[in-house]
Order: structure tokens, then sequence, then C-alpha cells
């Protein structure tokens, strides 16, 4: 099989550092080609591991990934002896939150920060410390799922591909139906109606982002408008619905496909008396 990806690149870099191998990390800054033989390769298509393979990289992009005896490597490619390594595609965090992640991991001793600084060298202070929280992990892509629009800066910025860092997807805040008798939550745009539920939507498509989030305490009429309006600026809307407010039988049938928790499951197939007993039986608190 060939591939053509350079984050499929970053995953093959990051799963040899994950099993131990440092030849990559020391001179991933040095451009030419690379051959990993002997690894093994996860097939995302099969869900299989196939042994004895050589990984061609040539710049940032996989040239070749096939048998070790099939696939020939230049003379002058970097070799790395990658036996007894595993190489996998990048992984992907669908469910992030900046407001969650970053909340005490800058300030020396710990400590929550309530609102992060968007001077440009803070900016980059966070993502390299983002970053050291995902790489050695293999997570190279990563999609926020509501992050407050006062970062608005920080989610520009780190929007924009860099070797170093993770791919990010900001999808804006969640947004949720204006209610004046509660504070909307820091992660959270309120909107005062359907008309404003759709400007919301298309300032977001306008700065880039391709995700838009509708949170259950987005009231229907405002919901459908946001729904509509990202689906025809070619967004890709995801939904977290609870509480028997929104059902996810009523989502699917509007054409949401995409949904934040299976926990919601729960609520679309089990009245409250039944999910308090299950709930209870397992010495689980409701």
């Amino acid at each position: 099989m060939h591939h053509s990806s350079r984050r499929t690149v970053g995953g093959a870099l990051l799963s040899l550092v994950l099993a131990g191998g440092t030849a990559l990390a020391a001179h991933a800054a040095e451009p030419d080609t690379w051959a990993l033989v002997g690894t093994e390769v996860f097939d995302a298509r099969t869900a299989g591991v196939v042994p004895d393979r050589t990984v061609l990289i040539r710049g940032d992009r996989i040239a070749a990934v096939g048998p070790v005896d099939e696939v020939s490597v230049p003379e002058n490619a970097r070799i790395v002896d990658a036996a007894g390594r595993l190489v996998v595609p990048g992984f992907i965090d669908v469910h992030h939150h900046l407001s969650a992640v970053l909340a005490d991991s800058v300030t020396a001793g710990g400590g929550g920060i309530v609102h992060l600084d968007m001077a440009p060298d803070s900016i980059r202070a966070y993502r390299e410390r983002w970053a050291a929280e995902y790489l050695p992990y293999g997570v190279t892509t990563v999609r926020d799922a509501g992050s407050p629009d006062e970062y608005d800066a920080l989610r520009r910025a780190w929007m924009r591909p860099a070797p170093d860092y993770p791919d990010f997807f900001p999808c804006g805040g969640a947004l949720v139906t204006r209610d004046s008798t509660r504070t909307t939550y820091q992660s959270h745009t309120a909107v005062a109606d359907p008309a404003g539920a759709a400007r919301r939507v298309e300032r977001y498509h306008d700065e880039g982002f391709r995700f838009v989030k509708l949170y259950w305490r987005l009231q229907e009429p405002e919901y459908v408008a946001a729904y509509e309006k990202a689906r025809a600026l070619g967004m890709i809307p995801f939904t977290h619905v609870d509480f028997n407010v929104t059902s996810i039988s009523w989502a699917l049938d509007l054409g949401v496909r995409q949904f934040a928790h299976a926990y919601t499951l729960i609520k679309d197939v089990l009245d409250p008396e039944e999910q308090y007993r299950i709930l209870q039986d397992r010495g689980m608190t409701y």
C-alpha cells in the first residue's frame, strides 16, 4: 500500500518515539529521505498489523509503505532500524476544551488560570505546553469542542499548521440560547434568536472554522437555524443533546451525524426512573 500524507508522517515519527526510538527525534529538523526498516504497521482499513515493512519518507510525505524486500531504499536515505517498533497513523482527539486542557498547565507549581492571556508570546507558550501533552502519545490532530470567544486570537493562531504541533480544528464556543436566569458557561456562546444563531455560525465560518458545536441548551428555533446555516456553508455541525430537551432521534432526523457524548444515548432509550435504577444497582450516584 502507498500513502501520501503529512499527518501520517507525524504518526510514524511519534510511534517510534513512543516505543523508545530516538533517532528520528534527534534529526527531525534535517531534510532528505528517511527509511524505517523492519517495522510493524497498523493498517486502519483492516484493523490489522502487518510485519516486516519499510516506510519510506521523503521530506514531509510518506512515499511508500511495503514489505522490506519490495521497497527500494535510496542510497542517501537515513536508515532507522525499526524492528520491534509499531507505526500507526496519527491519533485524533475529537473532544478537546482549551479552557480545561490549559486550566492549570502553564503556571509554575500549578494553580488555576481563569483567563488565558492572548499576547503573542503567551499564545506560543501555551501551544508548546499543549503540544507536550499530546505529541509524545501519538496525537497529531485535535478538534476543539467549545472554547471561550475571548480566546479567538489563540484559536486562529493555532489553526495555522506547524510541524512541531498537532493540527488544530476549533469550533468556536458551543452554541446555547441566551437565558437571563443563568450565567453562560465559559466555553459556551449565547445567541438570542435564530437570526443571531445563523450570524454566529457565519462568523465562525468566516474565521476559517470547519466545525460548529450545537449544545443541548440551544432551543429548537436557534438549533435549526444554526444547523441549516452550517450545512449551507459546508461546515460540519456536531452536537451534545441531553436532559430530554433535544433528543438524538430528533437531531438525526434533522441531519446531524456527529454526537459529542455516548452518555446522551441513555436519555434517548430509557426514562428517568430506569436510568436511576440502573445506576443505583451499580452503586453509582445520579
